[in-house]
C-alpha cells in the first residue's frame, strides 16, 4: 500500500511539475514572439530617413514614381550648405543595388547656408521600398587656388561625401516635390507705382526657407529690384516690381526648372 501511495504522489508530483512549468514556457514562448515580432523586426528595418554625416546636410527629400515612365522612380533631395564657404557646381549620384544614377544640382553656386535641389531618375528594380547610397561631388570655394571672388571660385578641389536614403512610398504617387506658388498672380497696378511680388517656395508639400529663386520679366515696360528673392523661414521669397509705361507684363519665377507666373496690368 505504502508503494502505491508513494507512486501516486510522485504521479501528482510530476503533473503538477508539467503544468506549473508548462505554463511558465507558454509565457515564456509568448514573450520571446513578442519581442521578435515587436522589437527585432522593427529595428532590422530602418526608418525613412535621409542622413548625411558631414559636408552637407539633408533638409527633405521626395520619393515617387516618375512622370514619365512608370519604371522609373524619381529621387529628390533638398540639401542645404552648412559650410561657412560657397559650394559650387554640386552634381548627385545615387548607388542603388549596384548601379549609378547621376544628376546635377541647382543652383551651381551655393552661398553658405543657402538650399540647393537633386534630382535622378533611379531605375524602379526595388519594388517600393528605395535604400541606397548617395554621394554629393562639389568644388569646395574655400580652398580655391585664389579664393572666392564676386560669386565665383577658380580651381577648386573637389570633394565628396556620402550619405544614405531609405524609403517606403507609394507607388501610387509621382514625384513632383518641387512647387512654385506665386501672389498676386493677377494685378493692376498704375504706372509709376510699385508693388511686392511675393512667392513661396514647397518641397514636399513644405515651405522650405533659404532658397534662392529668379524673377524674370517678359518685356521693358516695369522693371525689377533685385531679379532674385530669397526665401525666409515661411518658405516666402518677394521682389519689388515698378510700373514703368502702360501695357501688360508677365513676371516669371523660377527654380529648379519650376515656374510660375504673375500677370501686371499697368494702366
Amino acid at each position: 500500500m505504502d508503494g502505491g501511495h508513494s507512486l501516486y504522489l510522485r504521479g501528482q508530483s510530476a503533473i503538477e511539475y508539467l503544468v506549473t512549468y508548462g505554463w511558465a514556457m507558454m509565457i515564456i514562448i509568448a514573450a520571446v514572439g513578442m519581442l521578435y515580432f515587436y522589437v527585432i523586426i522593427p529595428m532590422s528595418i530602418p526608418p525613412n530617413n535621409c542622413v548625411f554625416i558631414v559636408g552637407v546636410s539633408c533638409d527633405n527629400y521626395g520619393v515617387g514614381m516618375s512622370q514619365a515612365s512608370t519604371n522609373t522612380v524619381n529621387v529628390s533631395l533638398m540639401l542645404s550648405n552648412p559650410n561657412y564657404y560657397p559650394i559650387k557646381d554640386p552634381v548627385m549620384v545615387i548607388n542603388s543595388q549596384g548601379s549609378n544614377y547621376s544628376a546635377t544640382c541647382v543652383p551651381s553656386f551655393v552661398n553658405p547656408g543657402a538650399t540647393f535641389v537633386c534630382s535622378a531618375g533611379v531605375y524602379d528594380n526595388f519594388g517600393n521600398h528605395l535604400k541606397a547610397n548617395v554621394y554629393i561631388k562639389e568644388y569646395n570655394c574655400g580652398l580655391s587656388k585664389y579664393g572666392e571672388f564676386n560669386g565665383t571660385c577658380a580651381d577648386p578641389p573637389i570633394q565628396i561625401y556620402k550619405g544614405a536614403i531609405y524609403d517606403t512610398f507609394s507607388k501610387n504617387i509621382t514625384a513632383k516635390p518641387t512647387a512654385l506658388i506665386v501672389n498676386p498672380s493677377t494685378l493692376t497696378l498704375a504706372a509709376g507705382n510699385a508693388y511686392s511680388i511675393n512667392s513661396t517656395f514647397e518641397f514636399a508639400g513644405s515651405p522650405t526657407p533659404s532658397v534662392t529663386v529668379n524673377y524674370t520679366l517678359n518685356n521693358t515696360d516695369a522693371r525689377l529690384q533685385n531679379s532674385k528673392g530669397f526665401t525666409g523661414s515661411s518658405g516666402v521669397a518677394s521682389d519689388t516690381l515698378y510700373a514703368l509705361h502702360t501695357g501688360t507684363v508677365k513676371v516669371t519665377v523660377s527654380f529648379d526648372g519650376y515656374s510660375a507666373n504673375s500677370i501686371v496690368t499697368i494702366s
